[in-house]
């Protein structure tokens, strides 16, 4: 029970320091590091509390499977993954919302992938973590996934 508060709290803290990180506190430490002052605490604090988070995976208890994960569950998650993976890497393609990138990409037509939705990343990510998720053997394993 021990591990499993542990591994609840270093996860807990990792998605909290991005939170904040990210939002209400990004200002304040921008103007008291400077920019790549506050990349350098950003990372560090990020670095930590993963390893962290990592450490406490490991000592977590092992639990028996949910369910049985058969073969059917397997070719869904491996299709769910190669789109993902098409999404994600067509996301890097004539991007408007990366940064650094021409203005002029704003004002294109649909291309690629952004023909089928306008967040391709977001959606990768989103169908690679389902796809683990329908394969998850453990509480533990689907817990961090949905975590």
């Amino acid at each position: 029970m021990i591990s499993y508060l542990a591994l609840t709290s270093a996860s807990l803290l990792f998605i909290g320091t991005h939170f904040l990180m990210s939002h209400p506190l990004r200002a304040p430490l921008v103007q008291r590091f400077g920019p790549k002052g506050f990349m350098l605490v950003y990372s560090a604090v990020s670095l930590v509390t993963f390893v962290w988070m990592v450490v406490e995976f490991g000592r977590a208890p092992k639990a028996e499977g949910l369910w049985a994960v058969g073969d059917g569950i397997w070719v869904v998650a491996s299709l769910l993954t190669l789109i993902a993976a098409v999404l994600l890497s067509g996301s890097f393609i004539r991007n408007p919302s990366l940064p650094g990138v021409p203005a002029a990409f704003a004002a294109q037509p649909p291309f690629g992938v952004f023909m089928v939705t306008r967040h391709p990343m977001m959606w990768g990510i989103a169908l690679w973590g389902i796809a683990h998720i329908l394969v998850a053997r453990d509480p533990i394993t689907l817990s961090l996934w949905v975590v």
